[in-house]
This record gives C-alpha cells, structure tokens and sequence, in this order.
C-alpha cells in the first residue's frame, strides 16, 4: 500500500491506497487528532476508482478535507450546489457579453 499524509483543521488525514480486484486504486481514509484516532462515523458513498495511486491518494485527502468541513466548519456546505451556482453565474457572464455587456457596467 501507499499512502498520503495531510493536516487540515487541527486533524490528521492518512490515505492508503490499494488496488482492487480489476486493477484500479482505491483511497482508504483515517483521521486523527491530538494522536487519537476518530471513530469513523461519517457515511462513505460507492469509492471511487482511480488509473493512479497518485489519484487515489488525491481524492482520499479531497474527500476527507470535504468531510471535516462539513463535520467541523462554518457551516453545512453542498459542493453540488456551489458548483451549480457557478455554473450558472459562467453562463449569465457568457451570455451577457454575447449581449455587448459586460459585468462591470
């Protein structure tokens, strides 16, 4: 196995990674803090597959990093839902200088 370390929040990310039964590399993710594992509570959805330990170990710390700020940031956050916001401020801005404006008046 290989793996990635990160800190994030005051917690500890560890990724191992490994490959599955077809030959894809999958992320397994601990956290920890002040040395002290944390029960993994947290639901995990179908894991993703990866061509590269190197992707894996990415999107373990990615997942992990989402989680914690879910779990301990500000506030609930959806990811779908900023990215939908964006996507529809990238469109508005397209069509607007399609129109011969521009966002800055």
């Amino acid at each position: 196995m290989r793996s990635g370390l990160d800190a994030f929040m005051g917690f500890n990310i560890a990724v191992e990674v490994r490959q599955n039964h077809r030959g894809a590399w999958v992320a397994e993710i601990e956290f920890s803090k002040d040395g002290q594992p944390l029960v993994d509570v947290w639901p995990r959805t179908t894991q993703p597959e990866w061509l590269t330990p190197e992707e894996a170990t990415r999107d373990g710390i990615e997942w992990a990093r989402r989680v914690l700020m879910q779990q301990y940031g500000q506030a609930p956050h959806s990811w779908v839902a900023t990215r939908e916001r964006a996507s529809a401020w990238a469109r508005s801005e397209v069509d607007r200088r399609r129109d011969g404006t521009t966002f800055y008046g």
